[in-house]
């Protein structure tokens, strides 16, 4: 070992590091004070023997000053002192000595106590050596998770890491820095007819772990809903994707939303959220999404329940969704948010005032306490138009880069209550380019088309239910029960492309309905 030896009596000085030294120790050995303490900052010696009095400062304050500047390592000191004495131990102990001598000391009297040193440092070593490891670990870990997470906020967005930007929604998600931090995940995106998708989840994990397991979700949310699937479509498919890309046990709560803005509904699906709810102008609550189902993942597909719950909205409804961070939000005596937090903020507010405080109430709540959990909230306006449908001008015909062509399709009583007809069409007009450039317009002619054969031809429905929100309830139920039990009957649709003169059509049957759709042939389809 490196040892510093204090001893301002030159023959015990000498006799003392002539000991250490039979003992095979490097020894530097001083009479002042401070000389040993400018020697111990600059050299860092594994131990410190010391007399209680060398002149430019004492022992005592020596070692206090040592003990500070190792901290927080430890730093062995030893007292050398002349004679016995309860006091000068008792004071020795108190500075954060670890022991003293008493003059004079042989290598024999020396040997065990610096060997029991000794192996004392190695184990504060070894310590330091793995935790050293562990902190490099950790870093590596961070810098993954924070990668992780930055990959996940891209993903989130479907405009190439752009925040999704939507008139009808606000949100605010507060990432906790504690142990559950970046579990939670929001998307949105809207289909091509205008249904506005929405997911609210949380990774029943967390760190990097929730990252992996909420990023097999994104794309085919996204796909789906581009292609205009219906909510209990995507619903199945990221459960089976779940299930298939990840181990077992792999779960994440998961809400989905849809409203549509051409018919006046709200469907939602919730596995393992909190309840969400409509509020009415005031802020009350008028309706309740509970919870349902379980988390995604959790259920194979055969039992697995993709039914939504559906809701004829009124007047300026808005719907609001939160993670349970914001539930279990919990101030510095251990008080929960809750929903009682939640519906206090809520009433007699605006809709435009209700995020800004209800954040303000949950800062407030926190006072400066870490939430444990992601925090997310989103309110969602479900009064927005439909976007008005285009009709591309004509021009002139690209020579003989189009051609004629019909494909069609037919679904039994059994078909119409699994498939999903409308994204079954668009993804076989999607092949032709000449269509590309009004594949909304054509999302929104095919479903009008096909609703209407569904609901006023086979099911016998009628749409004056739906002048009333009552009605619409009525209608839902009604919808629902006739699908399910129906028997008999089919569905037949064409779509067919057809050039004539200097006009391309794509003219569109269902069953006795038809319609043509003219398409733009200059420049880009």
């Amino acid at each position: 070992m490196k040892i510093l030896l204090v001893e301002d009596n030159a023959v015990d000085a000498e006799a003392i590091a002539a000991a250490l030294k039979q003992l095979r120790h490097d020894v530097f050995s001083t009479q002042n004070g401070l000389d040993a303490l400018d020697h111990y900052l600059r050299h860092r010696p594994d131990l410190v023997i010391t007399s209680p009095y060398p002149p430019g400062i004492d022992g005592f304050s020596l070692t206090q000053e040592i003990v500070r500047y190792a901290s927080p390592r430890w730093q062995p000191v030893i007292f050398l002192f002349a004679e016995t004495g309860e006091r000068l131990e008792a004071r020795a102990i108190e500075v954060g000595a670890d022991g003293c001598f008493v003059k004079p000391v042989t290598a024999s009297i020396l040997a065990p106590r610096l060997a029991a040193i000794r192996q004392l440092l190695r184990v504060q070593e070894d310590a330091e050596l793995r935790l050293t490891a562990m902190r490099h670990q950790l870093e590596a870990v961070q810098a993954d998770l924070q990668d992780a997470r930055q990959l996940i906020e891209y993903q989130m967005s479907p405009t190439d890491g752009r925040p999704f930007e939507d008139p009808a929604l606000q949100w605010w998600r507060h990432a906790s820095k504690g142990g559950r931090g970046g579990s939670d995940m929001t998307l949105a995106a809207r289909t091509p007819g205008g249904r506005l998708h929405l997911m609210l989840a949380d990774a029943a994990s967390s760190g990097l772990a929730a990252c992996v397991n909420l990023q097999p979700l994104i794309t085919p949310f996204y796909r789906m809903t581009e292609r205009g699937f219906t909510l209990s479509a995507i619903v199945r498919e990221l459960n089976r994707t779940l299930r298939h890309s990840l181990p077992a046990g792999r779960l994440v709560a998961a809400q989905l939303v849809s409203i549509d803005p051409r018919e006046p509904f709200v469907s939602a699906w919730n596995g393992g959220m909190p309840p969400a709810f409509m509020l009415d102008a005031s802020g009350h609550p008028c309706r309740e999404f509970p919870l349902l189902h379980p988390a995604l993942g959790a259920l194979d597909d055969a039992s697995f329940d993709a039914g939504v719950d559906q809701y004829a909205y009124g007047r300026d409804e808005q719907l609001i969704m939160v993670s349970d961070g914001v539930f279990e939000a919990m101030d510095s005596n251990g008080l929960r948010f809750g929903e009682e937090g939640l519906a206090e903020v809520l009433v007699g507010l605006s809709r435009s005032e209700r995020k800004t405080r209800i954040v303000a109430a949950l800062t407030d709540h926190l006072s400066g306490t870490e939430a444990g959990d992601d925090m997310t909230l989103v309110l969602l306006d479900c009064e927005k138009t439909v976007p008005a449908l285009r009709v591309p001008p004509a021009g002139p015909l690209p020579g003989n880069q189009v051609g004629n062509w019909c494909c069609s399709l037919r679904l039994d009583a059994g078909s119409l209550q699994q498939v999903d007809v409308v994204p079954l069409l668009l993804s076989m007009v999607d092949h032709l380019p000449v269509a590309r450039d009004c594949m909304d317009e054509l999302f929104v002619v095919l479903s009008e088309l096909f609703d209407n054969a569904l609901d006023h031809g086979l099911l016998r429905l009628d749409s004056r239910l739906k002048n009333s929100p009552e009605g619409r309830e009525t209608w839902l139920m009604l919808r629902e029960e006739r699908l399910a039990g129906l028997k008999e009957g089919e569905i037949r649709l064409w779509v067919e492309q057809v050039a004539e003169a200097e006009r391309v059509w794509l003219r569109i049957r269902c069953q006795d309905h038809e319609v043509n759709v003219p398409l733009a042939l200059s420049g880009k389809a």
